[in-house]
Parts: structure tokens; C-alpha cells; sequence
């Protein structure tokens, strides 16, 4: 029992601990920790000229890709959908707004 006691680490070294400090939730970070991870160094993270790259390829359109501008959105009409619904015999709207089926 004594070289499991000896393996066991202590709570300031769980603290301490790179898994433990890492997504570590903010009421949960000491000082120390705070001033550390926000430290603002003197390089941006990214150059801009990646960052405007990155811009670029994201807005142009994937190969094979279609607009909507090439479908017809004229013939999506939805009036025409429930003049449909509304003048099937077959269907009842009850007072709640269900949808009642005759048998």
C-alpha cells in the first residue's frame, strides 16, 4: 500500500497538470492561469495575406456547383400547393389545426 501511496499525485499537481489546464471552464482558472492563456503576443496569429487567400477560395463557387439562379423559382408557387390541399374532399381541419383523415 505504500508504493500506491507513493504514485498518487496531489491536488496542486492535478492543477498544474497540462491535461487539466487544457478547455480548463473560466471559474475554474486562477490568475495565473488567466494572465498566461490571454497573454496578446506581438505576431498576429495569421498573416493577413492568408487570411485574404483564405476569403478568396471560400467565396468562389465549388466545381459543378449550381446556383438557384439556374432553377426556375417562378413554377415553386405554394398557393397553387394549398389551393390543392384545400379542395381535397378527402380531408378535414379540425378546430385544433390537425389534419383529420375521413375513414
Amino acid at each position: 500500500m505504500e508504493t500506491y501511496m507513493l504514485q498518487r499525485i496531489s491536488i496542486p499537481e492535478i492543477k498544474n497538470h497540462e491535461w487539466f489546464l487544457k478547455n480548463l471552464p473560466a471559474d475554474l482558472m486562477d490568475e495565473k492561469t488567466i494572465g498566461n492563456q490571454f497573454e496578446e503576443s506581438d505576431q498576429p496569429v495569421q498573416i493577413i495575406d492568408v487570411i485574404m487567400q483564405i476569403i478568396a477560395e471560400a467565396t468562389m463557387p465549388a466545381v459543378g456547383a449550381h446556383s438557384l439562379n439556374q432553377y426556375s423559382i417562378d413554377s415553386l408557387d405554394m398557393d397553387d400547393d394549398m389551393d390543392d390541399l384545400e379542395s381535397d374532399s378527402e380531408l378535414d381541419i379540425d378546430s385544433s389545426g390537425e389534419i383529420v383523415y375521413a375513414q
